[in-house]
């Protein structure tokens, strides 16, 4: 289908807003201690990046003309640090629009697409699996509802924060994406201060890449972790953008909430190398690797994920439902919440 490009004087197209996200924002938008076994949250997109927008100063300079910080060394100080303020100003203001641009991917129905998918999770050669959830993409926002413990989780980019929901409970918490990007922070931080090698790996992984011709799959080696990959082609490009945001930020969530659990960012590489091929996981092997002295002990762990574009009508009478929940379920803090879930009421 041919792209019509905005007439001057007219708002731009869905398709064109969508070209600007991706121009603006290639690399995509920015989802404790590992122990033995791989859990669902490395693993199942669902189930369990913020991008750089900025390019180098100089080269900056050279396109539009204006002293680099390098250069500005020579004017007085007064001016070279109002230069340098005005620099800051504006990649601040880029980022903004970067960021409102996604926001709007999310929250119109014009630009967001609506699907459902499938989750199961098994650990080992299991042919029961060990979680199932439906996630649901709906409106620009993400209702994913847990089998076991009954949990649903919202993801609302647009207002920059997840809700969970307790049915049994009918209680509700929120997490800011703020408050989550600075534990990762601090995360990342003590790897890097500590002597736990595996989790420094973990919280800065480089893979080998390949494609095992034999199935089409994705093998992303390590030392520690090792990820197969089978992809299926997304329908649309925003498809894939919004299922790579989801699960990034779901590795996220799952690092925060579940310390020791596997910190989210091989599995954010992974993400981001099936969005650029466009493409939403349709099984994703996860191998671990421990180390107990000369001993080396591997675990395995393997989700499945069945995408469909279609919302069931059964979909939407469950999405109305948690909007409703989430009208009149008490809030509690999140420490709370994770200490009162699944508990059988007193």
């Amino acid at each position: 289908m041919m792209k019509k490009p905005s007439r001057e004087g007219q708002p731009p197209s869905p398709l064109s807003l969508w070209e600007r996200v991706r121009a603006s924002c290639a690399t995509g938008f920015a989802s404790a201690e590992p122990s033995g076994s791989p859990d669902s949250s490395a693993i199942g997109g669902p189930l369990g990046p913020r991008g750089s927008c900025q390019r180098p100063l100089a080269a900056r300079a050279a396109q539009t003309n204006q002293p680099s910080g390098l250069a500005n060394r020579d004017l007085p100080v007064e001016k070279h640090w109002q230069s340098q303020w005005h620099s800051v100003r504006h990649w601040q203001s880029q980022w903004h629009s970067a960021w409102l641009i996604f926001a709007l991917i999310f929250a119109s129905p014009a630009l967001a697409a609506d699907f459902r998918v499938e989750n199961k999770v098994f650990a080992g050669s299991a042919k029961e699996p060990v979680s199932r959830s439906t996630t649901l993409f709906h409106g620009g926002v993400v209702y994913d509802f847990l089998v076991e413990p009954n949990e649903v989780t919202v993801f609302d980019p647009a207002r920059g924060r997840f809700w969970m929901l307790d049915p049994s409970r009918r209680l509700k918490t929120e997490l800011t994406f703020e408050t989550i990007d600075k534990a990762m922070s601090g995360l990342k931080s003590r790897a890097a201060a500590g002597k736990d090698e595996k989790l420094q790996f973990l919280c800065n992984p480089t893979f080998e890449q390949a494609t095992d011709e034999t199935n089409g799959e994705l093998v992303f080696s390590s030392p520690w972790v090792t990820y197969r990959v089978i992809g299926e082609k997304a329908d649309a490009p925003e498809i894939a953008s919004q299922y790579r945001a989801f699960s990034d930020w779901s590795a996220k969530l799952n690092a925060f909430l579940r310390p020791g659990s596997q910190p989210p960012f091989a599995r954010m590489i992974v993400n981001e190398a099936l969005a650029a091929r466009e493409e939403s996981p349709r099984k994703v092997e996860l191998t671990s690797v421990r180390k107990q002295g000369l001993i080396a002990r591997r675990t395995s762990i393997h989700s499945e994920h069945l995408l469909s574009r279609r919302l069931l009508e059964s979909d939407r009478r469950r999405v109305a439902q948690t909007d409703e929940y989430m009208a009149i379920f008490s809030p509690v803090g999140p420490k709370e919440y994770e200490a009162r879930l699944g508990k059988p009421k007193q």
